[in-house]
């Protein structure tokens, strides 16, 4: 079951070119994620406008991805999906340092 959600989130992000669209679905999948995982889900979509620093991983997106983890929640762990044309390697690092620190339970999937 979780195969097949996945696989469909995935088919998402790789197929709909509609950006609103895909954010729409995926208000729709978070829950059923997030119960069948029994995990925190966040979703982050890194804009697909332009090939500027604003369009990329940036310092900023750490910002708000600690904005979004501070809202308080009873899940231990926490599965991040993001999706992004690129961006700065040491901005993804501090993404990674602030999803550390907001999870109580540190499991690596792959």
């Amino acid at each position: 079951m979780v195969e097949s959600i996945l696989t469909k989130l995935l088919g998402e992000i790789s197929a709909t070119q509609n950006y609103k669209t895909s954010v729409d679905r995926f208000k729709i999948i978070l829950p059923e994620i997030e119960k069948i995982l029994n995990q925190r889900v966040l979703f982050y979509f890194a804009s697909e406008v332009g090939i500027d620093n604003n369009s990329m991983i940036n310092d900023e997106d750490a910002f708000i991805i600690e904005n979004l983890l501070s809202v308080p929640s009873t899940k231990k762990g926490l599965v991040l999906i993001l999706h992004s044309n690129g961006g700065y390697s040491t901005s993804a690092e501090r993404i990674i340092d602030v999803c550390k620190n907001y999870c109580k339970e540190k499991k690596r999937w792959q």
